[in-house]
């Protein structure tokens, strides 16, 4: 019942307000709110829970208001690392070290920085309550003390590798990488007294009681305890077996960590309520009411330290998202790992399937697969009961898929072994041991093939239907340098496979196992994680690693990009094409993005279609993109100039063909007239004077070889992939005509096919997908 609740909970969440998109986003389905992008480093609150500060590895430092879960203000440090913050009791100082030997003190009404401190290999920082007062623990465990309005030492650098400054500010305390405790007389310097603590690994947290008489100390590992000491004392006054390596007082109760859960105990050790799951990061309160703790994903969570309830809750938890798909109507399919909802951008999200927690999900075509608890279960795609659970081996599973020809679902599992089940029987019907665990698996449409990507980092594809014994054939495998979490994808045509690896999305040949060609990721992204054709195979998009939540779009037919996005919610987990150009991406913190790739246009002039159609001959993608989509634009005028403009191109290809020919002509005259007519015509020339370069007459082939080097000094120069001159520009025309989709249209596209020329080929394939829809 409680994932119902959850679920249905999802019909009472407002869209979000468009000032709360990045650019180019048109939807947004979860919040913003409370999410770091990475994984948070370090926490801190103020004095009553009502502002927390966040840093973490994209080097950003976020404040945010913990009643509403809004960003109020953040501070970037390029490749800084933001692995520990303060922030003074009344909420107005902030001090962050990121990596970089200087220690930023920022204002936290404005997030910019009031004065940057120098210190090399600073590894802790802490304020006193008022924010006067910073402490600094460096990577050699020394202790620097500065004022904060002017950057200066308060006190000689001392031994030290934590630190905590008792309320009032008067005191600090410091644990030596020895075993002493001390604690110091912030003005004079003084040491007033000290105590031998014995640690295998150290302390890694102090912090003072209310009144200051009290110290604390923890430290983590297999041997990690909690001390609570009155200073001059020789023993603590009690101790307990804590492993979390942090802790603080809340009151007349302790609070820390221990096995990654939030643990309150009494100030003898007697452990009382736990809270929290998979912690590592925790910050409390300086009234010790409120607690905010974060985990291996960017949410942050508010808890009531006196209740242990969340402060600050979503109505769309459904976990980790696990796939992207659609529903039959149209609908966006978020499948995670407790259930699965149909969300319309703009509206509700209604909820399909409701599951205990999945490991693995994936939306198929027809069915959605969930498996969790050595259980497979087989989901209708419109919802409701599980039409076959089918009991695995106890080994955990990677990845599953089904295919759409046949419904035949996958999974792979960490022994290598993959397994194919009838979705009707629930029998295996395909059993195999890869080479080496698949981390990702595809299917082609027609069912043929299974496309994956291994531990190993090869991507591999295998042979379906052929399949003695139910073991099916490898087709090939080459070498990926694959990253933590790879993808693989297959385009509806099945002739190319995606696959994704650290720092390139690659494109193959399905068939063959070739490279076609390979994009490159912007220099501040992680490795690629997911990828995912569009829907008619012109487009590939791939999804990457890191707080900017990175996805790039390329151009098929070229190889070129076309553009790219930053969600700015984290790493990019899963990625969806729909067939309107809409791209769909899921992150690591919970938010599914919409981007509109191809948004409408007003209906262009003539002279715009004309220009269009000039530039349908570009190798850039962008440019080529948007040009079919203006001539998409145009309707019934764009088919009158494509007919008129396509009888020109058969006209040209029927010259190009003859002076190509007349460059073996007897006559001298005649040989050098076709060497300049095929220099005049430039780019569309190109390809039949590349063809003529091996063309068995040698007078051919030496007019071709110096009709191209001179081409290429113009810069028209033939690709390593893809159509070029006139056949890219039909290839294009091809694509405007399928957008636009009328009877006319059609009719247009059946005239290329039927002409054999430039683009037949490519009609042939937009015809067959209008049929299909």
């Amino acid at each position: 019942m409680r994932h119902l609740a959850i679920i249905l909970a999802l019909l009472c969440v407002p869209p979000l307000a468009a000032e709360e998109l990045p650019a180019g986003a048109v939807a947004r389905f979860g919040s913003p709110a409370l999410r770091h992008g990475e994984r948070p480093l370090a926490l801190a609150l103020d004095s009553e829970g009502k502002r927390l500060v966040s840093g973490g590895p994209d080097g950003i430092v976020k404040l945010w208001d913990t009643d509403t879960g809004r960003l109020l203000g953040s501070y970037k440090v390029e490749g800084g690392y933001a692995s520990s913050v303060a922030i003074s009791t009344d909420g107005t100082r902030v001090a962050a070290r990121f990596g970089d030997s200087l220690i930023h003190l920022l204002d936290a009404n404005t997030m910019k920085a009031t004065r940057t401190v120098s210190l090399p290999n600073a590894d802790v920082v802490t304020l006193s309550a008022d924010g006067k007062i910073l402490g600094a623990v460096t990577t050699q465990s020394t202790l620097h003390v500065y004022e904060v309005e002017n950057g200066l030492e308060r006190l000689q650098a001392m031994p030290g590798k934590a630190v905590a400054f008792t309320p009032n500010g008067a005191r600090l305390a410091r644990a030596e990488t020895g075993e002493q405790l001390r604690t110091t007389d912030v003005v004079s310097g003084e040491n007033l007294s000290s105590c031998t603590h014995l640690s295998a690994d150290g302390v890694t947290k102090l912090a003072w009681s209310a009144d200051g008489e009290t110290l604390l100390s923890a430290d983590a590992g297999p041997t990690g305890r909690i001390r609570l000491w009155q200073p001059g004392q020789d023993k603590p006054t009690a101790e307990w077996v804590a492993n979390g390596g942090t802790a603080f007082f809340a009151n007349e109760s302790v609070i820390g960590l221990n096995d990654k859960r939030v643990t309150v105990w009494d100030r003898t050790g007697k452990p009382g309520r736990t809270f929290g799951e998979n912690v590592s990061v925790l910050a409390l309160s300086g009234d010790g009411k409120v607690a905010a703790t974060s985990g291996p994903e960017p949410r942050i969570a508010i808890w009531d330290v006196s209740t242990g309830k969340q402060r600050w809750t979503e109505p769309d938890d459904l976990g980790v998202i696990r796939d992207l798909g659609t529903t039959a109507d149209g609908l966006i399919c978020v499948a995670a790992e407790r259930g699965v909802v149909a969300w319309k951008p703009g509206t509700a999200s209604k909820p399909l399937i409701q599951t205990s927690p999945a490991a693995v999900v994936a939306v198929g075509s027809g069915s959605t697969l969930t498996v969790g608890d050595n259980k497979l279960s087989i989901w209708p795609k419109e919802g409701g009961a599980a039409s076959r659970v089918i009991d695995l081996p106890s080994v955990v599973p990677m990845a599953a898929c089904s295919s759409p020809a046949d419904g035949l679902a996958f999974v792979s599992f960490e022994d290598k072994t993959v397994r194919g089940f009838n979705p009707k029987s629930g029998a295996v019907v395909r059993a195999w041991e890869a080479p080496s665990p698949l981390l990702s698996m595809a299917v082609s449409t027609d069912g043929r093939f299974l496309a994956s990507v291994g531990r190993d980092g090869f991507a591999r594809a295998w042979k379906l239907d052929d399949a003695a014994n139910g073991i099916p054939r490898q087709l090939w495998s080459i070498r990926v340098t694959r990253s933590l979490r790879p993808s693989v994808a297959i385009s509806a045509d099945t002739k190319l496979v995606a696959v994704t690896s650290v720092v390139r999305m690659e494109v193959i040949e399905a068939a063959t196992g070739h490279r076609r060609f390979y994009g490159e990721r912007n220099w501040h992204d992680g490795p690629f994680q997911p990828v995912t054709f569009s829907p008619d195979g012109r487009l590939v998009a791939a999804g990457t690693q890191g707080s900017a939540g990175g996805v790039s779009v390329w151009d098929v037919a070229t190889g070129t990009p076309l553009g790219r996005f930053e969600g700015g919610c984290g790493s990019v987990t899963k990625l969806l094409c729909l067939p309107d150009y809409r791209l769909v991406s899921a992150s690591v913190d919970g938010n599914v993005l919409v981007w509109e790739l191809a948004p409408k246009r007003a209906a262009p002039t003539d002279a715009e279609l004309r220009s269009a159609w000039e530039k349908l001959l570009s190798r850039d993608g962008k440019l080529g993109f948007e040009n079919v989509q203006r001539l998409a634009a145009g309707g019934e005028r764009t088919l009158a100039l494509v007919r008129q403009a396509a009888a020109e191109s058969t006209e040209i290809e029927r010259k190009v063909a003859a002076f190509v020919k007349d460059l073996g002509h007897p006559q001298f005259a005649t040989r050098e007239t076709a060497q300049k007519e095929l220099f005049k015509l430039g780019v569309l020339a190109v390809p039949a004077v590349a063809a003529a370069e091996k063309d068995a007459d040698p007078e051919v082939v030496r007019r071709a070889e110096k009709l191209s080097a001179q081409l290429e000094k113009g810069g028209h120069i033939i690709p390593k992939h893809g159509p070029y001159g006139n056949q890219l520009r039909m290839n294009r025309a091809v694509w405007a005509l399928e957008l636009i989709g009328t009877p006319a249209a059609v009719h247009q596209l059946e005239a290329i096919r039927t002409d054999k020329g430039a683009g037949s080929d490519d009609a042939a394939a937009a015809l067959e997908r209008l049929k299909r829809k």
